[in-house]
């Protein structure tokens, strides 16, 4: 005769996190996933140059599931080896090339551009999916030449582990 764990939620030993959980339905979930959502950037503005790249750093945070996110370096820390889905958008103005970069530890995984060659606005996004290991280092890097700049609260970033 077959026996039947009944279980509603596991931990690490010594832990006080949920790590999984099962609700009456029998639906999982890990409520510890790391995760980060944010939108608002620090206001990065005309570095006259397409070379002359600045981090984006979210000033509002909606997720931010691990304290993975550092709102002072807008630096996403991976907190446990994995694959993690990595994307950016970001609405600029001035008729200007920007250059968007994905990175991971100081080298670019992937990268975009837009030429904004009339009119007022341009939006300019960017993904990937990412192998990391614990300690990598995640962030979204922006050039954006002669005249123009990112409208603040158009701009947003989502990192989350995939598994």
């Amino acid at each position: 005769m077959a026996s039947i764990l009944n279980v509603d939620k596991i931990r690490a030993t010594g832990s006080t996190t949920d790590g999984v959980l099962v609700d009456s339905s029998g639906r999982v979930t890990t409520p510890a996933h790391p995760h980060f959502v944010g939108i608002d950037t620090s206001g990065v503005t005309d570095t006259d140059s397409e070379s002359t790249f600045a981090t984006i750093v979210h000033y509002t945070v909606k997720i931010n599931t691990g304290s993975c996110y550092n709102t002072s370096t807008g630096e996403f820390t991976c907190p446990i080896a994995g694959r993690y889905f990595f994307e950016t958008h970001l609405l600029s103005r001035g008729a200007v090339a920007h250059n968007v970069e994905l990175q991971k530890n100081g080298t670019i995984w992937t990268r975009t551009r837009d030429i904004l060659t009339s009119g007022n606005e341009a939006s300019i996004g960017c993904s990937t999916v990412v192998d990391c290991a614990a300690s990598d280092v995640l962030r979204v890097r922006v050039s954006n030449g002669s005249g123009g700049d990112f409208y603040n609260l158009w701009n947003g970033t989502t990192i989350y582990l995939l598994g």
